[in-house]
């Protein structure tokens, strides 16, 4: 045993502990041994020349499936009668479409791009003149709260606050009139009917 500890105390001992280590997370980490048990997932990508046209396998189904829910459907209804001709309304906008990120490190730019990458604001209100986007609007269900939605809903509140874009959360589960949803919105309600 103490040949062993006078081992260790020397500079290669210290390297060869440091090597055993760093493998030994490299397997636990990056879960060498369970990637050997799955097979590789054909890459579509990785067979085609630049230039060349996708090619879907026939064995991959591809159908239509609506842009928006029943209640998404309806609210958009209701706010393009809301906002009428005073923004352009959007729906499922992606945020790298506009937002802009501007880092001097690249890395800490192309780390945010790659976390915005596949979220997308529900509605935008765009202002018809610049085409700037003037307020984000998204519809909240107090039933489906989970670990995941919370961080997307933190991330989207510091996207916006540090674009300096206001976002709006409408209730899933309140009705709401067009009146009203002008009042939230912040635009004209003139000619709007108050039911």
């Amino acid at each position: 045993m103490d040949a062993l500890i006078g081992v260790l105390l020397t500079p290669q001992g210290w390297v060869a502990l440091l090597l055993i280590a760093l493998g030994l997370f490299l397997i636990f980490r990056l879960g060498w041994g369970s990637q050997r048990s799955r097979p590789a997932a054909p890459n579509v990508r990785a067979v085609r020349a630049p230039g060349e046209p996708l090619k879907i396998p026939p064995e991959v189904k591809l159908s239509s499936q609506p842009l928006l829910t029943d209640v998404e459907a309806t609210l958009y209804n209701m706010m393009r009668i809301a906002v009428q001709e005073q923004f352009l309304l959007f729906s499922q906008v992606p945020l790298w479409s506009f937002v802009e990120i501007d880092a001097e490190d690249s890395q800490q730019r192309h780390g945010l791009l790659k976390e915005i990458a596949f979220k997308r604001a529900q509605f935008v209100l765009v202002h018809p003149g610049t085409l700037q986007v003037r307020k984000v609007v998204e519809i909240d269900d107090p039933k489906e709260h989970s670990l995941q939605k919370e961080a997307r809903d933190q991330l989207l509140d510091e996207v916006f606050r540090r674009a300096k874009i206001p976002i709006l959360r409408l209730d899933k589960e309140t009705e709401y009139s067009i009146a009203a949803l002008a009042g939230l919105l912040g635009v004209e309600p003139a000619g709007l009917d108050n039911p």
